[in-house]
């Protein structure tokens, strides 16, 4: 098995991207513009929102016109807060969504840092599932995991927030990129032929359907 490099973790994220054929990404992103270089050189295109907020409403709709993950990325502290209508909109309609946003350096934690906020707690509501990457080792099976979670079960938002130290890390994954694709379990047909023939016996037969 071989093992790739990135030298970046942007990298590491825009052939992530390109590897789940979800199609553009949108949003808003923070300072760091090396994303969208990543992404233009892996052939993803970006749509450019004005606010964050409007960027899961386009990420939300293309999941559920596409039938596949909606990608969007934001900046940390208020515009992940602006964002949250979003999100909320994407797990309402139970939208296969990836929310990738900034987070504050692992060192300038608790210090008061420029838009600091405890970003994990904000949106967890909001999400299946929520998870801070603070070492690049943990980004690429943080994606695949992220990527499993949005698609599979009942389809719903999930939120990756990658803190600001590792933007410039290189990421090294050990194989290729595991297949996303949604994994619905079937009944047993023995278990059914065996209710079928219950229920065609029954003389009053009584059903509970639902949760």
């Amino acid at each position: 098995m071989t093992a790739t490099t990135h030298p970046t973790a942007w990298a590491a994220l825009a052939d992530y991207l390109r590897h789940l054929g979800s199609g553009p990404v949108f949003g808003l992103p923070g300072d760091d513009m090396a994303l969208l270089g990543e992404l233009e050189r892996a052939d993803t295109p970006v749509v450019l929102c004005r606010d964050q907020r409007n960027a899961l409403f386009m990420a939300t709709g293309y999941a559920l016109a596409a039938g596949r993950p909606g990608v969007c990325v934001i900046g940390k502290g208020p515009a992940l807060t602006n964002a949250l209508t979003g999100v909320l909109e994407a797990r309402s309609a139970a939208a296969p969504l990836i929310l990738i946003a900034d987070g504050t350096r692992l060192d300038r934690l608790g210090t008061g840092a420029f838009q600091e906020l405890d970003q994990l707690t904000a949106v967890r509501p909001y999400v299946k599932w929520a998870a801070r990457i603070d070492h690049a080792d943990r980004l690429p099976g943080a994606l695949e995991k992220a990527a499993a979670l949005a698609v599979n079960g009942t389809p719903g938002p999930v939120y990756l927030e990658l803190a600001e130290q590792v933007a410039d890390q290189q990421v090294t994954r050990s194989g290729p990129w595991r297949p996303v694709a949604p994994q619905r379990p079937s009944p047993d047909q023995d278990a059914l032929a065996a209710t079928a023939e219950r229920i065609a016996a029954a003389e009053r037969p009584l059903l509970l359907v639902g949760g």
